[in-house]
């Protein structure tokens, strides 16, 4: 077996490639739905619920929290944040000039920020709570100081243990 390169990174290994495909197949289908949401002709949108104030905008926040809670949590580069932000208004331009019967709403833009902000929160929690050890990479200081610790402690009560006996 060939040895592992110094700079390689845990998401590069076998396991972690096997828990991200899941969510990258989340992600492909949660942007093809924003897709669909989006550039939906305004005819073909159900008008039913949408008489509930700011459920439009909770939509909107939805469609671009899904994405960004993905891309979060399966440890993608935040870069991958940024077409999604961008898309906002692009896409409410395109919705002026392009899709039939739709128009632009400037706090539909906010709504989708909003939502980019929050699914990126919500992905980074997600993958603390999902991952053994709170999802921190192996060699961090705050885990070499959590290890430090048990073999300290581990030694400390082996040791108490053997006065206890007489050893």
């Amino acid at each position: 077996m060939p040895p592992v390169p110094a700079h390689a990174e845990p998401a590069a290994t076998e396991p972690h490639r096997r828990r991200r495909a899941p969510l990258l197949l989340a992600l492909a289908l949660a942007l093809l739905l924003q897709l669909v949401v989006l550039y939906l002709p305004g005819q073909a949108v159900p008008s039913a619920g949408f008489e509930v104030p700011g459920l439009d905008k909770a939509i909107h926040a939805a469609i671009f929290a899904a994405p960004a809670a993905l891309i979060a949590a399966a440890r993608l580069p935040a870069g991958w944040l940024v077409p999604l932000a961008a898309h906002a208004p692009v896409s409410e331009v395109l919705q002026l000039t392009l899709v039939p019967h739709r128009s632009a709403d400037p706090w539909d833009v906010a709504a989708d920020l909003t939502g980019v902000a929050l699914g990126a929160a919500v992905g980074r929690a997600m993958r603390r709570w999902a991952v053994p050890g709170g999802g921190r990479r192996r060699g961090c200081r705050a885990t070499r100081l959590e290890d430090r610790a048990r073999q300290e402690y581990a030694s400390t009560v082996s040791s108490s243990r053997g006065h206890d006996l007489g050893l």
